[in-house]
């Protein structure tokens, strides 16, 4: 059951990736973790914006399934977004190649290391 699950998740992703033509890179990264679990990303780099575009924060569910794929899914319907963070999981970021991810992905987590400083310090 559950490696049926993993791949009608797969097909999911994959069928997704195939209509956009983007690439699709997944990782687990400490700041934004914490900031999506603690609050919201807030406007605060206009560099970050530009190349992260409008993150959302998802709640977490279990790992390999046909519903986790389907969420993430839907939310890169929208093309403002390119990085769907899972709350006490990763974040799943999409480029035009794996540079243009990777660069949303460290975008993403500057921009939670200048959050999570202003919220140490009240700001």
């Amino acid at each position: 059951m559950i490696n049926a699950s993993l791949a009608e998740s797969g097909l999911c992703i994959e069928r997704f990736m195939r209509i956009r033509m983007l690439t699709l890179l997944f990782t687990v990264i400490v700041f934004t973790l914490g900031i999506s679990i603690a609050s919201k990303f807030e406007e605060v780099i206009e560099e970050a914006k530009i190349i992260v575009g409008e993150p959302i924060i998802i709640e977490n569910v279990p790992s390999g399934t046909v519903e986790l794929a389907s969420s993430v899914s839907r939310c890169f319907k929208d093309s403002r977004v390119r990085a769907v963070i899972i709350k006490n999981h990763g974040v799943v970021a999409i480029g035009k190649n794996l540079d243009e991810a990777r660069s949303v992905v460290e975008s993403l987590e500057e921009w939670a290391k200048v959050l999570t400083v202003c919220k140490i310090f009240n700001l």
